[in-house]
């Protein structure tokens, strides 16, 4: 099997997609003799697949290409990618109008604690409608400044102290101002500061 071969890396690796996944609550079934038919992918090749469409079952296919754009000549960077059935997600999503303006929310984690429990965090505020930004590369500071960059109006900071305590440090970036708020408040605060006029529709 092919995860005989992997090294000690490339197990770390995959342990946290897998602690990822799991945190959302998404159903998976590790597939040991699922491959990519181009040799630039590495790590992690994935299928999103339904039972509600018969034969045609994959919908979505893809995987990590950490070395690709070095080997066309640019620099090393980090790539991940997919394709999708078009038609086959069409014939599976229930159409729903989505608010064309929303207030970007930043997610960053203090820590690796932190950052798995964020990628929780985003889930759950996206299937409320918010439009979120999970923020997972460099230091906080780092972290801070692209969130500025994107314009977000709020931060919802997570560290191993917050993830402990069920709580989240939440930033308005356009005042400063920023308080601790349990776990289970985050949404509804979040909502008393959407602007007037602006229909927050839920993504269920």
């Amino acid at each position: 099997k092919l995860e005989d071969s992997l090294n000690s890396s490339s197990k770390e690796f995959f342990a946290k997609v897998i602690a990822a996944i799991e945190k959302l609550g998404i159903p998976y079934k590790i597939n040991p003799h699922l491959v990519r038919g181009l040799d630039y992918y590495c790590h992690t090749v994935f299928e999103f697949t339904t039972s509600k469409l018969g034969a045609q079952g994959t919908v979505l296919a893809g995987g990590r290409y950490d070395g690709l754009i070095e080997m066309m000549g640019g620099p090393r960077t980090p790539g991940v990618g997919w394709a999708a059935g078009i038609d086959r997600l069409v014939d599976l999503i229930n159409a729903e109008k989505v608010p064309a303006k929303k207030p970007l929310i930043a997610i960053l984690g203090a820590d690796e604690v932190g950052e798995l429990e964020s990628v929780s965090l985003a889930h759950e505020l996206r299937t409320q409608g918010f439009r979120v930004e999970n923020i997972l590369n460099g230091k906080l500071g780092k972290k801070f400044q692209k969130a500025d960059k994107l314009s977000a109006r709020f931060a919802l900071i997570l560290g191993e102290t917050e993830v402990t305590e069920k709580k989240v440090t939440c930033k308005d970036l356009s005042t400063g101002t920023q308080e601790l708020l349990e776990r289970s408040q985050v949404i509804e605060k979040l909502k008393t500061q959407i602007p007037k006029g602006y229909d927050l529709t839920s993504l269920k």
